[in-house]
Parts: C-alpha cells; sequence; structure tokens
C-alpha cells in the first residue's frame, strides 16, 4: 500500500517527473491511496487555478484512478496523539501533515 501526498499527486498530474509517473501507473492502482485531506488540498489548489473547471475536471479523473481514504473520528485520535508527542519533542509539522500522520 502506498499513500500518495499533495506534492506527488501534482507530479503526477503535471507529469513533472516522467520515470515516476511510468512507475506509479505500472502498478495496480489498487495499491495506491490517497487521503481525504490531501483531496482536499488539491480541491483548493483546484478552486485557485486560473483555469479553475478545466483544472477540477482533470483532478476529478486523476481521482477516479485511485482509493481514496476518509480522515475519521478514530484518526482524530491518533492525530492528536501525534501531534502531542510531537511538540512535545520540539518537532511539530503543519496541521494537515499530522492529521496525514494520524
Amino acid at each position: 500500500m502506498y499513500l500518495l501526498d499533495t506534492n506527488i499527486c501534482i507530479y503526477l498530474m503535471k507529469n513533472s517527473f516522467p520515470s515516476m509517473t511510468e512507475k506509479v501507473f505500472s502498478h495496480s492502482p489498487s495499491e495506491f491511496y490517497i487521503s481525504s485531506i490531501t483531496v482536499y488540498e488539491l480541491e483548493y489548489g483546484a478552486a485557485k487555478s486560473k483555469w479553475c473547471e478545466r483544472t477540477r475536471q482533470n483532478l476529478h479523473l486523476f481521482l477516479a484512478s485511485f482509493n481514496i481514504l476518509e480522515f475519521d473520528s478514530s484518526d482524530t485520535v491518533s492525530a492528536g496523539m501525534v501531534r502531542a508527542h510531537l511538540e512535545e519533542n520540539g518537532t511539530p509539522i503543519g496541521a494537515y501533515d499530522v492529521q496525514l500522520a494520524g
């Protein structure tokens, strides 16, 4: 199982790194997941795009190839514990990254 983050999704959609794109799409789509948090970040980026509707259409076509993992109430507990642990150790990370780590 591979969890794709926002940056990797953007690279894949733009084919920024052809060898990475080829490697990902040579595997079964069932091996790859995208978090609903990442979907939110991608939707936000699309909404800000100069070509909003076209970007959103391309995004939805891209997302259709992958499994989406929903961020649910049990994930909030894990994310809260991860955030507290990281802050306690002086290594905090961004709010969305904490949710993904949880």
